[in-house]
């Protein structure tokens, strides 16, 4: 396909033509009614349609994350802080109670110390009983009897637990002597050693007044809380990993209605539905019945403005055809006026042609490529049978393409006419998918065009060579069809050393 295209095949020329009486004809053909094709026809249907597009789309670019991503955050955070205050209440709980055990013990042994204190006729404190009996037998565990007439303490520990000196008989003597050797005063406000937690009481005794005290090392209140705490946290993170999983369970299950809704857009987009099907989920009823309400509206105006482009088009080509009929070797003895009404007619052709595009054209029409390209090489080979080229395909089976079967049969039409055209002996036609896209290739080893005229071929009415027949419509209308497609016509060399047509246009998404 290349060369110095007239690109104005009779095949092209042809399409246009079923094209333009479509539009005639069948005014009330399903419109597009996907809210992606708004933007393309904004221009018509005014700026009710389209105006709101750069908002949405601005507000689209900025909250581009994750719904489910962001719930999961949320949620693991407030797990997280729940497991630290829940650890923090156990930690004081389990503290509460063992204080309270370590209080109960120190009230238990000042009441045995009251009943078993007694004085002498000298007014000496003395106790009735032994009181070094566990815990009162370790490091920190003390207790001290304060009278008007002297101190009684418990003796230190020997080195670690044990018992203590002079002591060896359970219980001890009745009326045994204060027990010597050095003491800590619990009740100075300074004391060496480590910190102690004291219990005090004061009770009147044979008309004295007595105060007993008893302590117990700080240890003994943290380190079982810590121990039981130990315990607890492998069971809290457990609870915190089971609630992580239970969360993330519960966002997939909540959000499955929001991956049915795009499931049911994208079947939109692939012209499998027409509207949404009804949402279960009371949040998301209104959000599809306003999607279904702006579709119908949608398709309401398109269907009012294929009317409008149907009445222009008979208003144009009845006065015309009248015209041309008018014209004879009298009126027109050089043909100049009858050229002229022809190169009016397939320009009014053409843009009512654009026009029906732009204001309905189907994205959402599914077109298999193998039959358009068999059909449009059925009938070229017969029109340039003389020439007995070569043609292949390859890869063109598998795809589809979103876009009007006529409109394919006019781009392809176009290309491939001018590739028979300009070819010498060979035709190759390749295609491939590319993400979202389908990219075909069309070359041939004619004599192709030169780099900085390649732009120039694509110019509505450009001919590069006057001897070939042909108006210089036909690469200009499929370029512009292309266009509409949201796709690509790029000219370059191809690899028989021809020209090669590298056309990108929409592809059918393959069904998940």
């Amino acid at each position: 396909m290349s060369g110095k295209p007239s690109d104005g095949p009779e095949t092209g020329a042809s399409s246009i033509d079923r094209m333009a009486e479509s539009v005639a004809v069948s005014p009330t053909s399903s419109p597009i009614k996907t809210q992606g094709h708004l933007r393309e026809t904004a221009a018509i249907q005014g700026p009710a349609l389209g105006a709101r597009r750069p908002v949405s789309s601005t507000r689209g670019r900025r909250g581009m994350q994750s719904l489910s991503g962001r719930l999961l955050i949320f949620s693991a955070a407030f797990v997280a802080a729940t497991m630290a205050a829940t650890a923090l209440v156990l930690w004081l709980i389990v503290g509460h109670v063992v204080r309270e055990q370590v209080d109960q013990q120190l009230d238990v042994q000042i009441e045995a110390l009251k009943g078993s204190l007694r004085f002498d006729a000298a007014g000496t404190p003395r106790l009735s009983a032994s009181f070094d009996n566990p815990p009162f037998d370790r490091p920190g565990w003390f207790w001290q009897i304060d009278t008007p007439d002297g101190r009684l303490n418990a003796p230190p520990p020997t080195h670690g637990p044990g018992r203590r000196p002079g002591h060896d008989r359970p219980g001890g003597p009745p009326d045994a002597p204060p027990p010597e050797g050095p003491t800590p005063d619990l009740t100075a406000a300074e004391r060496p050693g480590p910190a102690l937690h004291l219990r005090q009481q004061s009770a009147t005794i044979d008309g004295r007044v007595v105060t007993f005290t008893a302590s117990a090392p700080e240890a003994a209140l943290a380190t079982p809380a810590r121990d039981a705490l130990f315990w607890l946290l492998p069971l809290i993170l457990a609870l915190g990993l089971f609630l992580l999983i239970g969360t993330l369970l519960q966002i997939r299950f909540g959000l499955r209605p929001l991956a049915d809704l795009h499931g049911d857009l994208q079947d939109i987009e692939r012209g499998a539905r027409d509207r949404l099907s009804d949402m279960p989920v009371r949040e998301l009823a209104p959000v599809t019945t306003e999607i279904n309400r702006l579709l119908d509206q949608n398709e309401a105006r398109l269907t009012e403005t294929r009317l409008h482009f149907a009445n222009l088009a008979h208003g144009l080509k009845t006065p015309l055809a009248s015209l041309r009929l008018a014209l004879d070797r009298e009126t027109d003895p050089q043909g100049r006026l009858a050229e002229l009404a022809e190169r009016m007619e397939q320009r009014i052709r053409r843009h009512l042609s654009l026009a029906r595009k732009t204001a309905g054209g189907a994205l959402t029409s599914a077109t298999p490529l193998s039959p358009v390209i068999a059909d449009l090489l059925a009938v070229l080979r017969r029109l340039y049978e003389e020439r007995a080229l070569s043609v292949t395909t390859a890869g063109v089976e598998t795809l589809s393409l979103r876009c009007d079967e006529k409109d394919a049969e006019e781009i392809l039409g176009n290309l491939l006419d001018n590739s028979f055209k300009w070819a010498r002996s060979q035709i190759a036609i390749s295609a491939r998918r590319d993400g979202r896209n389908a990219i075909l290739l069309i070359e041939d080893d004619g004599p192709g065009i030169l780099p900085e005229r390649r732009a120039e071929v694509l110019r509505a009415g450009a001919r590069l060579d006057e001897s070939m027949p042909g108006d210089g419509f036909g690469l200009s209308i499929a370029e512009e069809l292309v266009t509409l497609y949201g796709g690509r016509l790029e000219l370059g060399e191809g690899a028989l050393g021809g020209l090669c047509v590298r056309l990108t246009l929409p592809a059918l998404e393959q069904a998940s």
